[in-house]
């Protein structure tokens, strides 16, 4: 059975029939349960000053992480690896050619991507543009990724073969 819709009375978002109002007009004002009431001044201070009493060994959770090779997000050291010479050029080449994101299609905040996840392999069909947040996503699920990422450079160099360097393609 369809449920009745109805617009909300302060703004006329279209709402369900059982209410009057829509989420965000519920709690402004008077409706509002803390509608004229005042924080305290030494909740206020908890709210907007530092928390001296929960740094360092006084934090709950200090301590609590799991370190090195505990972690499930350990692999191996490889944190430690420098970026050979060769990455500074090539990742710049990259940047060039592509200049999106190839996961969200952002432009901004850009960053050059291992698709097998080894820093020492520079070669260009290993390397793609990532932005910022999509970078720190992939890190997670890397099978995934790795598929994913090896199908899209596949089709832009196929694309690139069929119809040259200046094909315009900036995405798989």
């Amino acid at each position: 059975m369809k449920e009745k819709i109805s617009k909300c009375v302060d703004c006329n978002k279209l709402i369900s029939k059982k209410a009057s109002r829509c989420k965000s007009c519920a709690n402004k004002g008077a409706f509002n349960p803390f509608y004229g009431k005042k924080h305290t001044k030494e909740t206020r201070k908890k709210l907007c000053g530092p928390r001296p009493d929960i740094v360092g060994e006084k934090n709950p959770n200090f301590g609590k992480g799991l370190p090195g090779e505990k972690n499930p997000n350990w692999r191996g050291g490889v944190g430690k690896i420098k970026y050979p010479h060769e990455f500074k050029a090539k990742s710049k080449l990259v940047r060039s050619e592509i200049k999106i994101c190839q996961k969200c299609m952002a432009d901004k905040s850009l960053v050059v991507h291992h698709i097998d996840y080894d820093r020492t392999n520079n070669k260009l069909d290993n390397l793609i543009t990532l932005c910022r947040t999509c970078n720190s996503i992939v890190n997670y699920n890397r099978d995934y990724w790795y598929m994913i990422f090896k199908y899209k450079i596949h089709r832009w160099f196929i694309a690139r073969e069929r119809y040259g360097n200046d094909c315009g393609i900036q995405y798989f």
